[in-house]
């Protein structure tokens, strides 16, 4: 099998600067007889060091994509600007990025299966292969869904700026989404809320939904067998987490009975105020900023808490959580689309205020909070396997094979309920 994957950001293993390292993880670990060729326009500035460190250890050819007069003009130079005032482009020139003629018959003599294209807004380069290639476009997210809960959210409305902000970004995103309504393109997205998000805009009832995969796996014991649990939160203090991490923060400041059963840690921007207020309150705290490999702070953790009341997609680092055996706590929106269920195989909060009984729940109940913990990992690592994703992608564009990832994952949480595990 051959497969061209056209791509904004050059993939990497620690996702430097990318919107998620989906696609790295897709083509690491795929079958020895799938041969595969990326161009990048390295929007993410990826050095050439570190591309021939991905080109390594993903065994492709990764080909940085150079700016013709045209595209310079449509993307880079100050005429971009000026068309988006005009309101003749409203995405910042990026839809009219083309691929030369040198590439197209690069692509041509390489004969691939299909062409996959990460990012939906590249709606001219789609337009230049869907006549002639099976074409496959991965949304990752439905970024008018993001915008349309944002703009529901209190974070909005902490200025006028921020509402003019992100109303004009959802009017962006959905003039995006329209230009892909009559490409004859397979499309699809890692949400559930996505996919029909999409379909709500566009009218296309065959776009898809497929797990987003786990990326790397750490070996982790998971023990609750201690005086105190450590807790993580993780992210930057923006406008994804800002609601509910502030409320969670006043409630476990107001709780006086679970500072001597918890260790909290912040890791990341934005979140010095708030480590501040629960050390305070007799909370034991720790204010991390930043770390070499993430993985590595989050192994040393029991449990880790997603306060995200805004958002989109599949969320990359609770999969991280869950695959390495952290038990998480997290909002609807946090657990979206990963196949595990509430009191199962994570906890899920309906209220962000809940929290605190939850904690005093896992703390009472340290067994059970242990096996909750094991069979996230489980499930996640099942039915979130790259190598999995990867081969049901490759059925459906070369075999055609309709694969329903909307029906498989009630089918997974239907089982769950069946079962009587506590």
């Amino acid at each position: 099998m051959k497969i061209i994957l056209i791509t904004s950001f050059t993939p990497t293993s620690d996702n430097f600067r990318g919107p998620s390292a989906m696609m790295y993880h897709f083509f690491k670990d795929r079958p020895d007889n799938c041969e595969v060729k990326i161009f990048t326009t390295n929007w993410n500035g990826v050095s050439r060091e570190l591309i021939e460190k991905s080109n390594k250890e993903l065994n492709t050819e990764i080909i940085v994509l150079k700016d013709d007069l045209y595209n310079y003009l449509h993307r880079r130079h100050t005429f971009a600007e000026l068309r988006i005032k005009l309101g003749i482009d409203k995405y910042y020139g990026q839809s009219n990025y083309r691929l030369t003629s040198s590439v197209l018959n690069e692509i041509k003599a390489f004969e691939p299966d299909f062409i996959w294209v990460y990012g939906e807004d590249k709606t001219t380069i789609i337009k230049q292969l869907v006549n002639d290639y099976k074409v496959l476009v991965a949304g990752y997210d439905c970024f008018p869904l993001h915008y349309n809960r944002l703009l529901q959210n209190p974070y909005c409305f902490l200025s006028q700026d921020n509402y003019n902000k992100y109303l004009y970004e959802y009017k962006v995103a959905i003039h995006r989404e329209l230009a892909l309504r009559d490409m004859s393109c397979k499309y699809f997205d890692v949400g559930i809320a996505d996919r029909n998000m999409f379909e709500v805009i566009t009218g296309r009832k065959d776009a898809k939904f497929y797990p987003h995969p786990h990326y790397n796996v750490y070996d982790k014991t998971i023990d609750f067998d201690k005086e105190k649990l450590s807790v993580l939160i993780s992210g930057k203090l923006d406008e994804y987490t800002w609601s509910d991490a502030t409320k969670l923060i006043y409630s476990l400041c107001s709780d006086r009975t679970l500072q001597d059963k918890y260790i909290f840690t912040f890791l990341g921007s934005g979140w010095d105020e708030y480590a501040d207020k629960l050390n305070k309150s007799g909370y034991e705290v720790k204010n991390v900023k930043w770390v070499e490999i993430y993985a590595e702070e989050v192994k040393k953790h029991d449990i880790q808490i997603f306060p995200i009341s805004v958002g989109s997609g599949t969320k990359g680092k609770v999969l991280d959580a869950l695959c390495m055996g952290l038990l998480c706590i997290g909002s609807k929106i946090a657990m979206e689309n990963i196949f595990v269920k509430n009191a199962h195989s994570c906890y899920e909060y309906k209220n962000v205020n809940d929290v605190i009984e939850i904690l005093k729940e896992v703390y009472l109940d340290k067994s059970k909070s242990r096996k909750i913990a094991e069979q996230g990992r489980a499930l996640a690592l099942k039915w979130h396997s790259p190598q999995r994703i990867f081969s049901i992608i490759c059925k459906d564009m070369v075999d055609c094979d309709e694969y329903d990832g909307v029906l498989e994952y009630k089918e997974v949480l239907r089982s769950l309920d069946r079962q009587n595990d506590f």
